[in-house]
């Protein structure tokens, strides 16, 4: 970066940019976009990243009874889960011994996003907080619901490397459901950038 002192005294600095994003940063990892409704959507293989960002977008299918957006890492359906979340800031719902993390209401019957943060050591259980923020009634006449969750994987063996993002049992997520994760390690050297 090039520092000029002009004689107004104004700093201008040229060249930013170069430098920023140099070290660590967020970098796509895997994504999957749903061609067709689906109960679950699963990225591809992650690199082992230290750190996970996850965003979800869940699709409501009108035909269903309800969404209930869900996480689980590895393809592991064992009782391996534990959660803690709260609806518009109400009181707290935990559960423990679960199959998946759920992310919000079990009664979602409108869009869905969602963004979560993992800590993914591979010798530690892995650590989840989250938002997620549902478009309630369509319109400007009524206000978003949101939800707080957070959740562990008790698994001490194993970094993530894979992500579903799924419903509660044969509910479907409607085509264009998308799961996008993306890794930062503070030793990455990439000057592309995610965002």
């Amino acid at each position: 970066m090039t520092i000029e002192y002009k004689d107004s005294k104004r700093i201008v600095a040229s060249g930013i940019g170069t430098e920023l994003g140099g070290v660590g940063g967020w970098k796509e990892l895997g994504r999957f976009t749903s061609s067709s409704a689906s109960v679950s959507i699963t990225t591809p293989t992650l690199a082992n990243k230290r750190y996970l960002m996850i965003l979800g977008d869940a699709r409501y299918v009108s035909s269903e009874s309800a969404l209930t957006p869900r996480f689980l890492f590895n393809g592991d359906t064992g009782s391996n889960y534990a959660e803690r979340r709260s609806l518009d800031g109400g009181s707290d719902t935990t559960a423990v011994s679960q199959p998946e993390i759920v992310l919000g209401s079990n009664n979602i019957t409108s869009p869905a996003f969602t963004v979560g943060y993992v800590s993914n050591l591979a010798s530690k259980e892995k650590l989840v907080t989250g938002n997620i923020n549902l478009q309630n009634t369509a319109g400007a006449g009524t206000a978003p619901q949101r939800s707080e969750y957070v959740g562990k994987w008790a698994n001490t063996s194993n970094a993530i490397s894979t992500v579903t993002f799924k419903n509660y049992g044969t509910r479907q997520f409607d085509t264009g459901s998308e799961i996008v994760v993306l890794g930062w390690d503070p030793a990455d050297t990439h000057t592309s950038n995610f965002w």
